[in-house]
This record gives structure tokens, sequence and C-alpha cells, in this order.
């Protein structure tokens, strides 16, 4: 006879429940995931795709700011080549313009000029940018935080309210991604001892000494 295993969640000295079987998400592509998942077959959908996401506009202006430098710097070193109307084609002098008439938002001519010959290589910065570690800096803009506060939340959404309140646990959504989360009000023994009586398939642990008891965020020591 099979039975559900039993799912133990870490108490901080708050209250805070913590899945520790869910590792912390550590690159964007975790917490962008609509970037992650996003698919484009041309300029247009990249740059599409590009503002969708501020934190990734972000990084594609700071981009192409660089790469205006880059070809500002180059044209003042051939100013006086011979050669200099050849080097710098005529779509860098598009793009230079560009850039230079809006710097803020001048990377979507950036991309669109560079045309769809140069879409494997924004492809890469795109890629390279979501594996990247995260800046929590960002957060307001995460898709989705999914660790172990926001498992804890997850994992009693669904139970009934009155369950939750004799458990002495309450569930506080921040309206923002990783801002879910389940806090327990009760002391830690006796929620145990109700949730065996209940048949419930969750225990709950002290993360530390400090949270060896805790009742409505007191703590026992």
């Amino acid at each position: 006879m099979s039975s559900t295993p039993t799912t133990w969640f870490d108490v901080d000295e708050t209250g805070l429940l913590t899945d520790t079987s869910v590792p912390d998400p550590r690159t964007r592509a975790e917490v962008f995931e609509r970037i992650g998942q996003g698919e484009f077959h041309d300029a247009d959908g990249l740059i599409e795709l590009i503002r969708s996401c501020q934190p990734l506009a972000n990084h594609f202006r700071r981009l192409s700011l660089e790469y205006m430098d880059d070809i500002a710097d180059a044209s003042e070193f051939l100013r006086n080549l011979p050669a200099q109307n050849t080097i710098r084609t005529g779509t860098q002098h598009l793009i230079l313009r560009a850039l230079q008439k809006d710097p803020e938002e001048g990377w979507e001519q950036w991309v669109e000029y560079s045309g769809d010959a140069s879409l494997e290589a924004f492809r890469h910065i795109v890629h390279d940018w979501l594996g990247d570690e995260i800046d929590w800096c960002e957060h307001d803009h995460f898709d989705n935080v999914w660790n172990g506060q926001t498992a804890a939340f997850g994992y009693f959404l669904d139970m009934p309210r009155s369950t939750l309140k004799e458990l002495g646990l309450r569930l506080s959504d921040g309206g923002r991604p990783g801002r879910q989360v389940a806090e327990l009000t009760k002391d830690l023994v006796q929620t145990n001892e109700l949730a065996k009586r209940l048949g419930l398939p969750c225990r709950f642990c002290s993360a530390s000494p400090a949270a060896a008891a805790v009742v409505s965020g007191a703590k026992h020591v």
C-alpha cells in the first residue's frame, strides 16, 4: 500500500515557510521564462520580444551605445585615410545617425538596420543575457520566481481556508513574482500534531534555534 510522502517545511524566526527541496533560481532564464521561450524569425520579431522585457531593452540600449562609440572612434581614426568611405558602410552610417538622434530608443534601429543577416548574433546576445546570474534589482520585471518560499505558498494555496486557519497558516500574495509566501503563526509542535491528526502529508521544522516555537510572531527559545 503506497502512501503520500511527507513534505517538510522549514520555519524561520518570523514564521516564514520554505520548502528546502526547491533550489533558488540562479540565472535570468529562470525568472524571465517568457523571453527564454520566445521565438522570433526576423528583426521585427526580435524588437518586439526585447520591448516586452525592460531589463533586456536596457541591455540592448547599453550595447547599442557601445556600438555607436566604437563606430565614432573608428571614424575619427579613419577620417584622413583614403579607404575610410569603404570601411564605414552605409548601414553603419544609418545606425550611427539613428543612435545619435535617439540614444534611448536607437537600439531598435540598430537591430532593424542590421537586418536578418545579424539575427544569429543578436540571438546569442539574448541567450548570453539569459544565462547571466540574476540581477535582483530587476525583480519588478520578473515573469516568475520559483523558489522554496513560493513553493510553500503554492503547496497550501488550494487548501481549504478553514484548515489553514486551524493550522495557523497565513498566505500572503505580495502582488508580484517572488513575493508569495506562507507563514506559520502557531506553535510548531502543536501544528505538527494537528497536521498528523488531520492526515495531512506535511510537517514543519525549525530553520534555526530561534524558530523552535513561533506563536503569532513571538519567539520562544
